[in-house]
C-alpha cells in the first residue's frame, strides 16, 4: 500500500532530499501522487516486495531457531520477541549490509558523506530498486530476486566504475 502527501514521510524525511520511504511494508511519499515520478513509485514498490520476502526468510529462521532451542535446551522464544525479529529482519539485514559497505568505503579513503552514499548504493536491496526505477529489471516478479545481486557484486569486493 502506498500513501501520498503523507505526514509520516514528512516526519522521517524532513531533513534530506528523499521524497519517499518504505516502512514495514508500506510506502509513504511527501507529495501528491501526480507530483511523484513513476520511477520513484517503482523504487518503493520494489522495497515493499523485498520487505515481504524478508518476512518469509526471517519467519523460517525464527521457526527453525525455536524448534532447535525447544528440542535441545527446553527454551522457548517469547512470542513478542519472535514477532519483533520477524518484522524487523529486513531492517537488520539492510542496515548491517549498509554498515559493512560504508566502513569499506571509508577505509578506501572516501570522505564520510561520499562513503555514506556509496554504501547506500551498494546494498543489494537498493541495487534491485534502482534497477526497477530505471526499467532495467527483467526479474521483478521473481521472488527473492534481490539476493541475486550478491552474485553480481560481492559484499567485500566493490566495483570501482560506479
Amino acid at each position: 500500500m502506498i500513501f501520498f502527501n503523507s505526514k509520516v514521510a514528512e516526519f522521517f524525511l524532513y531533513a534530506n532530499n528523499f521524497r519517499g520511504i518504505m516502512l514495514f511494508g508500506f510506502a509513504f511519499f511527501k507529495n501528491r501522487k501526480e507530483q511523484i515520478p513513476q520511477k520513484w513509485i517503482m523504487h518503493e514498490k520494489t522495497h515493499i516486495q523485498q520487505y515481504w520476502e524478508s518476512i518469509i526468510i526471517w519467519l523460517g529462521l525464527m521457526m527453525l531457531t525455536t524448534v532447535v532451542l525447544a528440542a535441545g535446551f527446553s527454551i522457548t522464544v517469547p512470542i513478542g520477541l519472535f514477532i519483533g525479529i520477524v518484522l524487523c529482519g529486513y531492517y537488520v539485514h539492510y542496515y548491517t549490509e549498509w554498515l559493512i559497505r560504508f566502513v569499506i568505503q571509508l577505509r578506501k579513503g572516501y570522505g564520510f558523506k561520499k562513503a555514506w552514499m556509496r554504501g547506500y548504493e551498494r546494498v543489494i536491496f537498493e541495487q534491485e530498486a534502482i534497477d526497477a526505477e530505471n526499467y532495467r529489471m527483467t526479474n521483478f516478479s521473481k521472488i527473492f530476486n534481490a539476493y541475486n545481486y550478491w552474485k553480481r557484486k560481492s559484499l567485500f569486493v566493490q566495483d570501482e566504475n560506479k
